[in-house]
């Protein structure tokens, strides 16, 4: 009597789980294609998502870059002197003031026979536009063969009187004491990155 009630129970106990197994069937056909059709719906929303991330990730890495590249160059620029000619009558116009290279400057390495690198800021106006180059002009890596340097020079208005009803630190033409530093950065279609910086003569001025 006592093995008959155990295994009444136990057979009670069973089931439930039985019942759960006893139901199982395959995926009917109507909802295979209806499934298909919300996965036809939603994947495609989530694929345009993920590449547009990717897209402004993309974006975000060259911005860096591009602002890394302008930064250095800059930097660069501003390590020369303000003018090898120096002193300067300010507001003449004369050979000695005239901005750019003088004959045979290049950006090359001072250390090798023979260069005659840029020794002053106004050197760089007009730098050639081209892949980026270290200090030396030297190539970069073709992680950057993309981007393109420009670099120009400018006498720029005196910061507290303006020169020619100028606002003060735009370009003028009159030779001044502060030289503006324009470097810009481009890549692609519409990546752009510049920057501006006014740098002063402060040599001592013969009278």
């Amino acid at each position: 009597m006592l093995m008959k009630t155990r295994f009444t129970v136990e057979a009670g106990w069973m089931q439930p789980w039985r019942a759960v197994a006893g139901n199982r069937r395959g995926v009917t056909l109507v909802e295979l294609v209806l499934l298909l059709a919300i996965a036809a719906i939603v994947i495609p929303g989530l694929m345009v998502y993920f590449t547009e991330a990717m897209e402004h990730s993309t974006e975000a890495q060259l911005q860096t870059m591009g602002a890394g590249l302008a930064q250095e160059l800059m930097e660069e620029i501003k390590a020369k002197r303000w003018d090898e000619n120096v002193p300067i009558p300010p507001g003449v116009a004369t050979a000695a003031n005239a901005l750019g290279p003088e004959a045979g400057e290049t950006q090359c390495n001072p250390a090798t026979p023979g260069c005659k690198a840029y020794n002053d800021i106004d050197d760089y106006n007009g730098l050639p536009t081209g892949p980026p180059t270290d200090s030396q002009g030297n190539a970069l890596p073709s992680t950057y063969s993309a981007f393109r340097e420009q670099v120009s020079v400018c006498y720029a208005a005196e910061v507290q009187a303006s020169v020619a009803n100028q606002n003060a630190g735009s370009c003028v033409t009159t030779p001044t004491d502060y030289k503006m530093i324009t470097v810009t950065v481009t890549w692609g279609l519409f990546g752009r990155v510049q920057l501006q910086s006014v740098v002063a003569n402060y040599a001592v001025k013969v009278s």
